[in-house]
């Protein structure tokens, strides 16, 4: 097996084609995913802070909107009408849905395909 002339190879950085050292394309290639340049490894690791700034800002904005609002937050009830809804539901929703109205009766009636579908 014949060995590689590892002089012969040539790193490129995949935005601007520039020509990198080996050393760069490792370290590019490992951190970033792609082979850049020390400058658009810069502008990459710019972007990433700025993404993760906004990330923590739309974090806190969300949170106070939760805040400001929690009164006016309706809570999600549970409705089983047919025996679908039943049979796909997990045990979790059953008892949701059982213990929302107590003091109701829970009627389940179960449609066959030939039976028209009320209007």
């Amino acid at each position: 097996m014949e060995e590689m002339d590892n002089s012969s190879q040539h790193f490129y950085c995949n935005i601007c084609k520039k020509t990198i050292s080996k050393g760069a394309f490792m370290y590019s290639k490992d951190k970033f995913g792609k082979a850049l340049c020390l400058e658009h490894q810069k502008e990459h690791n710019k972007d990433q802070k700025t993404t993760m700034k906004l990330d923590e800002h739309t974090k806190r904005i969300q949170e106070m909107v939760k805040s400001i609002h929690k009164d006016e937050l309706q809570k999600h009830e549970v409705e089983l009408t047919d025996i679908k809804d039943w049979i796909n539901s997990d045990i979790v929703t059953w008892k949701k849905a059982l213990n929302s109205n107590k003091n109701e009766e829970y009627i389940v009636s179960s449609k066959t395909s030939d039976e028209p579908e009320d209007e």
